[in-house]
This record gives structure tokens, sequence and C-alpha cells, in this order.
């Protein structure tokens, strides 16, 4: 699971640069620790115009971000998007970082963990 170092007292950003030639859908929501269900962030398609998706909130450490990227293509090649967390217009630590899918399947699903230091060991 990816994880990356924020400020929790700073707004985030998430930008999303589709690097394959897929058809896709997605869906980004985030979860902060003492929620009981997560938040909507963006739903979209590789069609859109706007690849940064602003979080309204700020976010504790021990939140997460999931995604949901659903995609086809006619060549069972690898689905990949490169995924920007920033803050103050810059990248966070640890970011960016690429998410990738199987050829041949449907989509991909998971998180990405808000921590104070990305690069400790779990």
């Amino acid at each position: 699971m990816p994880k990356v170092g924020t400020d929790p007292s700073k707004p985030l950003q998430i930008c999303l640069d589709f690097l394959s030639v897929h058809v896709v859908a997605f869906r980004l929501r985030y979860r902060k620790p003492e929620d009981d269900e997560p938040t909507l962030i963006a739903v979209g398609t590789h069609r859109d115009d706007e690849r940064c998706h602003d979080v309204e909130e700020e976010l504790s450490w021990g939140s997460v971000i999931d995604y949901r990227f659903l995609y086809a293509d006619e060549a069972d090649a690898e689905f990949e998007v490169e995924v920007s967390i920033q803050q103050d217009g810059e990248d966070v630590d640890c970011s960016p970082f690429v998410i990738t899918g199987p050829g041949g399947e449907f989509g991909v699903e998971g998180a990405i963990d808000i921590v104070d230091d990305c690069e400790a060991e779990d």
C-alpha cells in the first residue's frame, strides 16, 4: 500500500496522470480515523480536463485515501496511472508513485496511507 508523508495542518490535492492507453473511470475517497464512512473526493474519467482534485478537509495522520480505477483496452496492456499528492503546489514525501493493474483485467482498487514518515518501516 502506498504511503505519503503530509503536514496534517494543510489541505492536499490529488493529481492523476494516466500513463497507459485505456478507457478509465475512477473514484477517489478519503476516510479519517474517526470516520465511519468514507467521503467522496472525485469521480471522473480519463477524458476529464481536471487532473487534480482538492481534498476539502485537512487529513490527520492515519487517514486513508481509497481509489478505484475501472479500465479497458483492446490490447490487454498493463494499466498505469501516476498519482501525485501535493500540498502548497509541491509533491509531499514519497509522492509521486505509479499504480498499476494487470492487462486483461477490468480494474484495480486500493488505498494510500497518510502518515508522518512515509519511509519508516511498518
